[in-house]
């Protein structure tokens, strides 16, 4: 079997003083006492916690690659209150549980996404680390992902279809999770790689299992109008006719607003890693923008690498020799003789 998939949820979301109050009002106590308690306040909690964490446990799965192992296929990771309550368990074949000594309820008082993602990640890792040594089972690369997804500063972008027309337009459906949010956005390029199109086409709660399926079903072009839609309802279309003369307007990116992008070339590492070199157009001037992403599609690098006078002869040089792979070094050559080139090792 394989590992690839790790849940977090909260064995006991509630504080001991609700134990006592209904041994106190309805005469139950032991075990009886702590399912009462858990039926009137535990289960939203619990459920609340799994919302707001897979945005990083989904980020963490998709950073290493699936571990072949006799003993585990999804790991459950529950919060414990009771350190005599530690240990690892496997109830049913490929379903194993982590009990850690964590409290989350931290993680309901604050508002900020990223010390959201930040206790997220610590539990993670806590029930890797835990069902590894416990267990002896190999979970290698799953801690490895723990700490290659805090390099990449909790970020979960990665993309989820991308679709060319016969005329040679693209279309490419990403999407952004955070513990309060879930984004899809569609980006239309253009046969000659300008950007005509970025938006935001639908924005909704963590409920992430639920909207994947709600939002991405099937994507295709429709000779000159993209369309997208679900067995759950949820429909949208784009027509290219339909911007045609009009300038695409600013969207907001990681590096701020852009008033304008082009995809110069894309090339594909022996890693099956997608490298892409964009002509950036900012208000504070031109610019070349690196993004690689992993072979599930996951941004795992994103950076401005340079400045550039306008155009700077980008998009009259010859694109298939702006971009080169050399391992894990990916090249970027500029028409004005410098070269900028990234080391993968370096960041990850």
């Amino acid at each position: 079997m394989q590992f690839n998939e790790i849940r977090i949820s909260w064995d006991t979301p509630y504080p001991e003083r609700l134990v006592r109050k209904v041994e106190e009002k309805y005469g139950l106590f032991g075990a009886d006492a702590n399912l009462r308690v858990y039926n009137l306040w535990g289960k939203g909690l619990s459920s609340k916690l799994w919302d707001q964490t897979i945005c990083v446990t989904d980020l963490v799965q998709r950073l290493f690659a699936p571990i072949k192992n006799n003993e585990v296929r999804v790991l459950h990771v529950k919060c414990v209150n009771r350190s005599d309550l530690v240990g690892t368990f496997a109830p049913s074949d490929g379903f194993s549980i982590a009990k850690v000594f964590y409290d989350p309820d931290p993680l309901f008082h604050i508002e900020d996404d990223l010390d959201k993602k930040r206790i997220a990640l610590e539990i993670t890792s806590m029930g890797l680390r835990l069902f590894q040594e416990d267990r002896g089972v190999d979970l290698g690369t799953g801690i490895a992902a723990c700490e290659q997804a805090a390099e990449l500063g909790l970020r979960n972008e990665w993309v989820w279809k991308s679709v060319r027309s016969e005329q040679r337009d693209s279309a490419v459906v990403s999407v952004m999770e955070d513990p309060s949010s879930y984004v899809v956005r569609l980006e239309v390029f253009s046969k000659d790689g300008r950007q005509v199109f970025s938006d935001e086409i639908y924005e909704g709660g963590p409920h992430t299992w639920f909207i994947a399926d709600y939002c991405l079903g099937r994507a295709w072009w429709d000779g000159r109008v993209f369309r997208m839609e679900s067995k759950w309802g949820f429909s949208y279309e784009f027509s290219l006719d339909r911007r045609e003369g009009q300038l695409p307007r600013a969207f907001s990116t990681a590096h701020g607003e852009c008033l304008g992008r082009t995809l110069l070339v894309r090339r594909i590492s022996p890693a099956r890693k997608a490298a892409e070199l964009y002509f950036f157009q900012a208000a504070s001037g031109d610019k070349v923008q690196l993004v690689v992403r992993n072979k599930r599609g996951l941004v795992i690098f994103d950076r401005l690498v340079a400045d550039v006078e306008p155009d700077g002869g980008l998009l009259s040089a010859k694109r298939s020799n702006l971009l080169s792979w050399s391992g894990e070094t990916v090249t970027a050559s500029l028409p004005d003789g410098s070269d900028i080139s990234v080391n993968l090792s370096d960041w990850l």
